[in-house]
């Protein structure tokens, strides 16, 4: 699961290449997870992409959700933004 935290002015997240809100972390996490016996629960693990430039409050709700959940796997990316238009 992969959960991309954006650094534009919306400061919205998207998980699994779709937007969505906070609110929907549980759902999204669950849907991922409930199928899973728990030999490969312990090895799955949430990818958290982080933009340069995204706010470290963003990240404090996104890890928070995270937490009420029990997700202890993580893996943190940092995402650069690229300027295409460089001349």
């Amino acid at each position: 699961m992969t959960i991309y935290i954006d650094a534009d002015t919306d400061e919205r997240i998207v998980i699994d290449d779709k937007y969505a809100e906070l609110s929907e972390i549980p759902h999204a996490y669950y849907d991922k997870t409930k199928d899973l016996d728990s030999l490969q629960l312990a090895k799955f693990y949430v990818k958290l992409k982080i933009e340069k430039g995204a706010t470290m409050g963003m990240v404090s709700d996104v890890k928070h959700e995270l937490q009420k959940l029990n997700v202890l796997n993580l893996k943190y990316y940092q995402e650069e933004y690229t300027n295409n238009f460089n001349r």
